[in-house]
């Protein structure tokens, strides 16, 4: 079975598959140091329990894969209030998590780029 190819990274080095480069390390922790943890995001006991009871009974991601978190419809950021409302609740696995997350992220980003140019 081939290896694959080493890639370049943004800095240009050339890092090995799998591999990190130093620069996203650092940049990580960075960012690592100014998030809030995650009881402080809204994921405190209360919501890791009901979570929990939710996914037992939804144990399947709508993509079809084995559903390990809980994700929302509408954002706890956007709406912390839904936090814990099973209706805004929907099961998931890892990549489609994180697929929500980029699509979050670009929306804000769109959203911001477009309040300036008005």
């Amino acid at each position: 079975m081939a290896d694959r190819a080493p890639r370049i990274c943004g800095c240009g080095y050339r890092i090995a598959p799998g591999a990190r480069c130093p620069c996203e390390t650092r940049r990580k922790a960075e960012a690592d140091k100014t998030r809030p943890s995650a009881r402080e995001r809204g994921y405190d006991t209360e919501y890791q329990r009901a979570a929990a009871t939710f996914l037992l009974s939804h144990p399947v991601c709508t993509c079809g894969r084995p559903a390990v978190l809980v994700r929302h419809k509408i954002s706890i950021r956007q709406r912390p209030d839904l936090r814990l409302e099973p209706s805004n609740w929907l099961p998931g696995c890892r990549s489609c998590n994180a697929r929500d997350v980029q699509r979050e992220r670009r929306d804000k980003k769109r959203a911001s780029a477009t309040s300036w140019a008005r």
